[in-house]
């Protein structure tokens, strides 16, 4: 077993849960096939508390379990209701890169699909990707492992058991069971009755000097609402030549105060694509 692997049941679909998969992939991206796709989910096996071992972004393998993370059950039975437009830019992005060398930093990497999706998006190109991971939570970090094991790409990623915080300092993550992806840093007034982990944080560049890389071609960065103490710090400290070339970040939980969308813009990134859950931001020059 990998690292805080959890011990569920787990099988590859069933002839007639694949079929039912397929038939939601097809799903039209409108009020209808967000319906049809909860019916389906549930013919599909996804309401059981198991993994599905599957084939994601058609060169990478995963365990997926859909019963209680979103991103999760999207790739599971509609991928194509799951980032796609961010997925097509960062594809193409990939591909203009003009080095063979990407370096893909994914932070909050929860089951580690961005990960692999940037993996397969390498192989499709031909490039040779470096991947550092970040995820605090163990049940998502052994999810994670998994699928990077399962997906033999173990010496193309490094993956970190950390919070991305402002200053070197634990931590105490509260952990959402019914929904994987929405676990956050505990603030004052939380729920002290939620369950909860003391982990490690650190600064973002501390996860730069982990592997001594020369630069960040990708940042992702989805930490459920604690991106700005976490870019402010990175900003005031960072090398110019440190600064990602461009970032994805998630922004449908932003603070209109203290905006991380609004402190990158500030910081010499300019909107290249937005919607009501992501932005991607390009360092300009």
């Amino acid at each position: 077993m990998t690292e805080n692997a959890e011990h569920l049941a787990a099988r590859r679909p069933t002839s007639f849960e694949e079929k039912i998969r397929q038939i939601g992939h097809r799903l039209p991206h409108n009020i209808f096939g967000h319906k049809a796709a909860s019916v389906l989910l549930r013919m599909a096996g996804g309401k059981k508390h198991i993994g599905f071992d599957v084939p994601v972004f058609e060169t990478e393998k995963a365990r997926l379990h859909p019963s209680d993370n979103i991103c999760e059950k999207r790739v599971y039975i509609t991928p194509q209701f799951w980032d796609l437009q961010e997925r097509q830019f960062l594809q193409a992005h990939i591909n203009n890169l003009p080095t063979e060398e990407v370096y893909f930093l994914d932070v909050g990497a929860n089951a580690g699909l961005y990960s692999l999706f940037a993996l397969a998006a390498c192989k499709q190109t031909g490039k040779s990707p470096h991947i550092i991971a970040v995820e605090p939570d163990p049940t998502m970090r052994g999810r994670m492992q998994y699928n990077i094991t399962a997906s033999n790409a173990d010496e193309k990623v490094t993956l970190l058991p950390w919070a991305v915080t402002g200053q070197a300092e634990e931590v105490t993550l509260l952990l959402n069971l019914k929904s994987r992806g929405m676990s956050h840093i505990g603030q004052a007034g939380d729920n002290t009755e939620q369950q909860s982990v003391t982990v490690p944080g650190h600064p973002l560049l501390d996860i730069y000097a982990e592997k001594g890389w020369p630069r960040v071609d990708i940042l992702k960065i989805d930490i459920e609402g604690a991106e700005y103490p976490a870019l402010e710090a990175f900003f005031r400290d960072a090398a110019p030549s440190q600064k990602p070339g461009l970032i994805l970040i998630e922004i449908s939980h932003q603070d209109n105060e203290k905006s991380a969308y609004d402190l990158c813009l500030a910081n010499g990134y300019e909107v290249a694509f937005s919607n009501s859950l992501n932005a991607i931001l390009l360092r300009k020059g």
